[in-house]
């Protein structure tokens, strides 16, 4: 009776372990890759940019204390880049700089990396808590 005990015990824990790593993965979503790889090229805090919607793949953005409704950002989340446009092609934030991501420690922090060519590398890590 101890041993099926023991079994019964260590399969819950299994199952309750591989369900609190899905619904980690589950927590970063394109919306905070988004949010996270504007915020880095704006130089803005993630809290101040608003996920305004979907486009079909595209998530749309806008910073908060402009129109909430009116989106002035598109990004689309491929594999492990970002591709962040603007509605009016604004020349401040989206010059030859290419967006790569890397999402770190059990889905619950993203590194956001930009490459660009005239000021070089820049790369922060966001939390999941600032990024929704």
């Amino acid at each position: 009776m101890k041993v099926s005990g023991f079994i019964l015990s260590a399969v819950v824990l299994a199952s309750s372990a591989s369900y609190s790593v899905d619904v980690a993965a589950a927590r970063m979503t394109d919306n905070g890759i988004c949010k996270a790889a504007l915020a880095l090229t704006l130089n803005k805090s993630p809290k101040a940019i608003n996920a305004v919607g979907l486009q079909g793949p595209k998530v749309l953005l806008s910073l908060k204390n402009k129109n909430k409704d009116k989106w002035e950002y598109s990004c689309r989340v491929n594999k492990k880049t970002v591709d962040l446009d603007a509605r009016k092609r604004r020349q401040d934030a989206f010059v030859d700089g290419v967006i790569t991501y890397d999402v770190l420690r059990g889905k619950q922090k993203v590194a956001v990396t930009r490459d660009k060519k005239a000021t070089g590398i820049t790369r922060k890590t966001y939390r999941f808590e600032e990024l929704r």
